[in-house]
């Protein structure tokens, strides 16, 4: 069976985001291999890049919003340009990737050229809504508990409301981790499969430590400075330890609160390739206190590098350790900080931790996990008769020669008498002869 030619639409593609970097992982994956991919995501200017079977198509929001910084939506949510170059392929699945603007423009075309869909959910959307929204509640709103679950609770069900329309149509979704599977699996309709995520040991190793063996242990935040990232319980484990070495790699709206609370950090900003995978091989211990990931991008990449973790309890990144071989697992911020304090303060431990992390990641295989995303796409195609029914009657509606016009123009004139009838039958009374 030849590769299908995969639409993928994704609102988030260049960003710095687990998201981002593994779709353009598999962009590059699909290069090498010769899988027809083509890539819409919104950018701040339009542009078209082609390497070999992958098209990227970065287009411009014609009426920006910006919900968070860096991210675009448009108030004008089906994209002619995708649409226009759509009707010109033959694509053989859409693959949304994300419920924003562009998701919404596959989801249309998808509905409108008859083609099968794929879905794939990877950020706990209810949750960060929730968290923004409180965020930005005066703080006396704060002293309400009610108010608090009353918010929590009606904007997470709005929320939801919103995403299981948004995946109705799709054959499958995939989700990235169990708990993830199991946190969506009563609110979403389409059957669950899994879209796991790989680490590139090439770039994240140990080897690339820089710093000496016996140095003071140093501890390690990777991600986004953002509320949802659940950080104040890295602030107080770390105020509570002032003679901890922290270094925090990333960049978001709270990064001003955090460098007031954490003086003695460090704040790298946004690091990507080699200076990241030294980052992670420098530190000793990784604390990663976010309750709201499906997956866990970077506490992998931090096991690739050798390093112990400390998470949260929800979310993916508790299947990716082993509690108590590779890392522990932390249920509020009084056991997080004192997780941490065990690591720090055991070399002996840290090195058995890290021997199992090491360990754990080399079961992770990038081209595996895209191997077996391809097989999700080939199962969502229709039979090959449907397919090319559908594409017969595209090609008809879509040709100026007069028989198919003629043959059009009946159809439609057909459907019409046909439904007039429908709407007077239905008008007469019940018994009437």
């Amino acid at each position: 069976m030849p590769a299908p030619r995969v639409a993928l639409f994704t609102d988030t593609y260049d960003e710095v985001s687990g998201v981002g970097k593994t779709f353009q992982r598999l962009a590059r994956y699909c290069e090498r291999h010769g899988q027809p991919l083509d890539v819409f995501t919104v950018a701040p200017s339009s542009s078209l890049e082609t390497r070999g079977a992958v098209t990227v198509h970065r287009i411009k929001p014609r009426l920006p919003f910006e919900y968070y910084p860096g991210l675009l939506f448009d108030l004008i949510p089906f994209d002619d340009t995708a649409l226009t170059y759509a009707r010109e392929r033959e694509f053989d699945v859409v693959h949304v990737a994300t419920p924003g603007h562009m998701g919404i423009t596959g989801l249309y075309l998808a509905y409108q050229h008859g083609l099968p869909l794929v879905g794939s959910y990877h950020t706990e959307f209810p949750r960060y809504v929730s968290s923004r929204i409180l965020g930005r509640l005066d703080e006396s709103w704060h002293e309400d508990p009610d108010a608090v679950a009353y918010i929590e609770e009606v904007s997470g069900d709005l929320t939801w409301d919103f995403l299981a329309g948004f995946y109705a149509p799709c054959q499958s979704v995939l989700v990235p981790s169990e708990a993830t599977r199991a946190a969506v699996a009563e609110r979403l309709r389409p059957p669950l499969a899994l879209f796991e995520r790989g680490v590139d040991r090439a770039l994240f190793h140990p080897g690339r430590r820089r710093r000496p063996v016996d140095a003071p242990p140093r501890l390690l935040y990777v991600g986004r400075l953002a509320i949802e990232k659940n950080l104040a319980w890295l602030v107080a484990a770390a105020r509570a330890h002032p003679e901890w070495e922290l270094t925090l790699v990333g960049d978001g709206p709270q990064r001003d609160e955090l460098a007031a609370a954490l003086p003695r950090a460090v704040f790298t900003g946004f690091l990507e390739g080699e200076a990241l995978a030294q980052a992670y091989a420098d530190a000793d211990v990784f604390a990663f206190p976010s309750l709201t990931e499906t997956f866990g991008n970077v506490v992998l990449e931090a096991q690739a590098s050798g390093l112990p973790a400390v998470v949260g309890h929800e979310g993916g990144p508790r299947e990716i350790i082993a509690p108590g071989e590779s890392g522990f697992v932390a249920h509020d911020a009084a056991e997080f900080e004192a997780l941490l304090a065990r690591l720090m303060g055991d070399a002996p431990l840290r090195a058995k931790m890290a021997r199992e992390a090491l360990a754990r990641a080399a079961q992770r295989d990038w081209d595996g996990v895209f191997e077996r995303l391809i097989g999700h796409w080939s199962a969502a195609q229709y039979p090959w008769r449907r397919r090319q029914w559908v594409r017969f009657l595209r090609r008809l509606k879509q040709s100026d020669s007069p028989f198919a016009v003629g043959l059009v123009s009946f159809w439609k004139q057909f459907g019409r008498r046909r439904a007039a009838r429908a709407r007077a039958a239905a008008r007469v009374p019940a018994g009437s002869a």
